[in-house]
């Protein structure tokens, strides 16, 4: 997959070569070759600004984001991570996709949560959840349910630093 990336991006074939370089990025990712799967990202990405601002160019923008994550979290990229899933959700907002939605919420507490901000990680587990639920979807009730436990255990434990004089 990588030449034929590659041939229709130097070819200016802009869909076919961000697609090209979703199914890169993708199989770079399962076989934990991360930083590829970065690059893959960025040259689809690079890819998708040269495409009218459409209802499948924002789609494949979402799926390029929602990919690259399990890249970046080994490489400690948590602000992109948190850049790309804000970006992603954006999108998919506009574009309506409840699909898509769900798959970003499911995502979003954790990049919260690593970057230290609580308050957003709770109010979006908290969304996840009722995104969740109300599709009758286990595997993400579990998700919401699982970072809104660490959201909980995350204060308590700042809480109990807090006054135990051992954060500042």
């Amino acid at each position: 997959l990588g030449r034929p990336a590659e041939h229709s991006y130097r070819g200016e074939l802009w869909e076919k070569s961000a697609s090209f370089h979703l199914l890169v990025c993708k199989r770079a990712a399962e076989r934990s070759a991360n930083r590829d799967a970065v690059a893959a990202l960025d040259r689809g990405l690079e890819c998708l600004r040269h495409l009218p601002n459409d209802a499948a160019q924002q789609r494949l923008a979402v799926d390029l984001r929602l990919t690259a994550m399990a890249a970046l979290l080994p490489l400690g990229e948590r602000e992109r991570i948190l850049e790309l899933l804000s970006e992603a959700r954006d999108i998919a907002e506009v574009l309506g996709d409840s699909r898509k939605l769900a798959a970003i919420h499911s995502q979003l507490p954790l990049a919260f949560w690593m970057k230290g901000l609580h308050n957003s990680a709770l109010d979006s587990a908290q969304r996840a959840l009722a995104t969740a639920e109300s599709g009758d979807a286990l595997p993400r009730t579990l998700a919401a349910r699982y970072a809104i436990g660490l959201v909980h255990h995350a204060r308590a434990v700042r809480k109990h630093n807090l006054n135990a004089g051992i954060l500042g």
